[in-house]
């Protein structure tokens, strides 16, 4: 039994729908992924500046204290 012309188009375009919407939950998911990631990485960036400040406040803090003591 031969296949009409309309069977082959559905199938085809079954076919196709399925993988553009596949493609889009994809796509989603991916951007979504690097979002979370490069919201992340600023995360991480300020708090390692946010800890060098404190290293820098705390080291000049405690050279004031060693100058108060010296000059006592």
């Amino acid at each position: 039994m031969a296949r009409s012309k309309a069977y082959y188009l559905f199938g085809v375009s079954a076919l196709a729908g399925s993988f553009y919407l596949l493609d889009l939950y994809l796509k989603e998911g991916y951007y979504n992924y690097v979002k979370y990631h490069e919201g992340k990485k600023v995360d991480q960036q300020l708090a390692r500046e946010d800890l060098a400040r404190k290293r820098i406040k705390d080291r000049e803090l405690k050279e004031q204290q060693q100058q108060n003591q010296k000059g006592k």
